[in-house]
C-alpha cells in the first residue's frame, strides 16, 4: 500500500510539473489545436502537448516503483509496455505537427500492439456464461483488434474539455481496485501511475482547458486502459472474461461505434469528425460543459460498477441483463444512441421505397435524359441550403451540368468557406462520374433527412451514367475536378478555402 501511494504521488508531481513545459513547448513549436467555427468552438488555440506530460509522469512512477522492488513489475514486459506507449506519444506527437494520415496512425498502433502480443498480452482463451473457449489461431487478431479500438476510443471520445481525461481517471481507478482485489500487483501499479498522471494533467484539462491530450494522450492512454482492462479480466478461472473488458470501457466503445453507424449512414468518411457525440449531444440539450462530464462520469461509473460484479462475482448473466438495463434507460432519456436509431429506421424505410421504385418504375429511370434526372434532382433538392451542384460525367475536367443558387443567405455566419460533399461513382472504367454539392451550413449533411438526398444521387446519377452518352468535349466547360476514382463509390468530404 504503501510504494501504491509513492507511485500515485510521484505520478501526480511528474504530470503536473511537465504539462507547463509541454504546454510551453507546443505554443513555440505551433502544436496547437486552432479553432474553426463549426467542430472546433474554443476562443483561442489550445496546444497539443499534454499527452506527452502524462506519459512522462506514467514512466516516472513506473521507473520508481522497479526501483523500489514492486514484485510483479517485470522487465521484460515493462520494457514492452514503455516502448509501445513511447512509440504511440511520437506518432501522436508527429500528428499534430504534421498531420499523418489516417490509414498510417492505424498501422502504427497495430505495430504497437506487436510487442504487448509478443510479451504475453494476448487474449488466448475466454469464458462467456461459465463457459470456456480456446480462441486458438484468432488469439492474436482479436488482441490486436482490441487495442486498436480501445485506442481510437479514447481518440474518439476526447473532444471536450476534462472528458477523456477524466473517464480514464475513473477507469484506472476501477481496474487499480478489481486487480487489487485479485492479487496481481503490477496491473494495480501500473493503473495507480496512470490515475497520478492523470489527476496532474487535469488540473490544467477542466473547462476552460489550458491544454489538451491530444493524439499523443489519448493513444497513450487508450493503450494503457487496455492493458489494464485486460489483466483485469483474465483473473477470472477460465480465461479472459469479454464482459468485463467491454463494460470497463463501455463508454468511450460506446461513443465509437455509435460515431462509426452515424458516419455510415450518412455517407461520411469513418474518420472524418463531427458534432454527434454523446457529449455534444448532451451539450446541445443544455447541460453545460460542466454538467455534461457529470452525466458522462455517471455513466461510466455506473458501467464500471458492473464490470466490478463481473470480475469479482463472475455472474456474466446479472451483469447484461444489467447493461441492457442501462443502455435502453440511456436510449430513453436519448443520451445514447437515440439519433442512431431513428437514422437507422429511416435508412430501413428509404431503402425499402428505393427498392419499389427499382422494381415499378425500372424502364422509367433507364429512359431518363440527363436534362430529366438534373430537373428532379433539382426539385428534390430545392428545400436544402445548397448552393451549388455540379455534375461532372466523362473525364475529371468535362462538366456536364452546373447549377448555383445566388442570393442564398448565410445560416452560419461563423463558417467563411464552402462545405463540400463529393459523390463519387464509377459505371465503368471509361464512364466516371462526380456529384459535388456545396454549402455554408455544415450541419445539413449530418441531418436524417440527408440521406433520402443522397439516395436519389445514387439512384439517378448512377443509372444516368449507366444508360447515357457521354457529354460532348466540344461543349463541355472546363473545371477543376479531384481525379475520378473506379471504386463502385468512395465519399469523401473536404472544406475548400475561400
Amino acid at each position: 500500500m504503501i510504494t501504491m501511494i509513492v507511485v500515485f504521488v510521484f505520478a501526480f508531481s511528474g504530470s503536473l510539473l511537465a504539462t507547463p513545459v509541454a504546454r510551453r513547448l507546443a505554443i513555440a513549436r505551433g502544436i496547437l489545436d486552432w479553432p474553426d467555427g463549426r467542430r472546433k468552438r474554443q476562443r483561442s488555440p489550445v496546444p497539443l502537448l499534454g499527452g506527452a506530460a502524462v506519459f512522462l509522469g506514467w514512466l516516472v512512477a513506473m521507473v520508481l516503483a522497479r526501483n523500489l522492488g514492486a514484485s510483479g513489475v517485470s522487465s521484460t514486459g515493462g520494457m514492452a509496455v514503455a516502448g509501445s506507449l513511447g512509440f504511440l506519444c511520437l506518432v501522436g506527437i508527429g500528428d499534430g505537427i504534421w498531420k499523418i494520415r489516417v490509414r498510417w496512425k492505424l498501422l502504427a498502433q497495430a505495430v504497437a500492439a506487436l510487442p504487448l502480443i509478443a510479451v504475453g498480452y494476448v487474449i488466448d482463451r475466454c469464458q462467456i456464461f461459465g463457459f470456456e473457449f480456446q480462441l486458438g489461431v484468432l488469439a492474436v487478431p482479436l488482441t490486436l483488434l482490441w487495442y486498436v479500438a480501445a485506442i481510437n476510443a479514447l481518440n474518439f471520445i476526447d473532444g471536450m474539455d476534462g472528458l477523456a481525461s477524466l473517464s480514464g481517471l475513473c477507469i484506472s481507478l476501477f481496474t487499480v481496485a478489481l486487480a487489487w482485489a485479485h492479487g496481481d500487483l503490477a496491473c494495480a501499479i501500473s493503473g495507480v501511475a496512470l490515475g497520478g498522471a492523470l489527476a496532474g494533467f487535469l488540473v490544467f484539462n477542466l473547462p476552460p482547458a489550458k491544454i489538451y491530450l491530444g493524439d499523443a494522450g489519448s493513444m497513450v492512454v487508450g493503450a494503457l486502459l487496455s492493458l489494464q482492462a485486460l489483466g483485469v479480466a483474465r483473473q477470472g478461472p477460465a480465461g479472459a472474461s469479454p464482459t468485463v473488458m467491454l463494460l470497463l470501457l463501455a463508454l468511450p466503445l460506446a461513443d465509437l461505434l455509435l460515431a462509426v453507424v452515424r458516419r455510415a449512414l450518412l455517407g461520411h468518411p469513418v474518420w472524418d469528425p463531427d458534432r454527434g457525440h454523446i457529449h455534444h449531444r448532451l451539450l446541445r440539450q443544455g447541460c453545460g460543459p460542466r454538467g455534461t462530464l457529470v452525466v458522462m462520469l455517471g455513466v461510466c461509473l455506473l458501467c464500471n460498477s458492473l464490470a466490478a460484479i463481473g470480475a469479482l462475482w463472475h455472474q456474466d448473466v446479472w451483469v447484461i441483463v444489467g447493461g441492457l438495463a442501462l443502455i435502453v434507460a440511456l436510449v430513453r432519456l436519448r443520451v445514447l444512441g437515440y439519433y442512431e436509431w431513428d437514422l437507422t429506421r429511416q435508412c430501413a424505410v428509404d431503402w425499402a421505397r428505393r427498392r419499389m421504385v427499382d422494381l415499378h418504375s425500372r424502364e422509367t429511370f433507364a429512359e431518363m435524359s440527363l436534362d430529366e434526372a438534373w430537373t428532379k434532382l433539382l426539385t428534390e433538392t430545392s428545400e436544402f441550403p445548397l448552393r451549388r451542384m455540379r455534375l461532372s460525367m466523362g473525364e475529371p475536367d468535362q462538366l456536364a451540368r452546373e447549377y448555383r443558387r445566388m442570393g442564398l443567405p448565410r445560416t452560419d455566419p461563423q463558417v467563411d468557406a464552402p462545405f463540400v460533399v463529393q459523390i463519387r461513382f464509377s459505371a465503368s472504367r471509361h464512364r466516371p462520374c462526380v456529384l459535388s454539392l456545396e454549402t455554408d451550413e455544415p450541419s445539413l449533411f449530418e441531418q436524417k433527412e440527408w440521406v433520402s438526398v443522397l439516395s436519389l444521387c445514387r439512384q439517378l446519377v448512377r443509372k444516368w451514367a449507366r444508360q447515357a452518352p457521354l457529354p460532348d468535349p466540344s461543349t463541355a466547360i472546363s473545371v477543376s475536378h479531384p481525379e475520378a476514382s473506379n471504386s463502385p463509390e468512395i465519399f469523401s468530404r473536404r472544406r475548400r478555402a475561400a
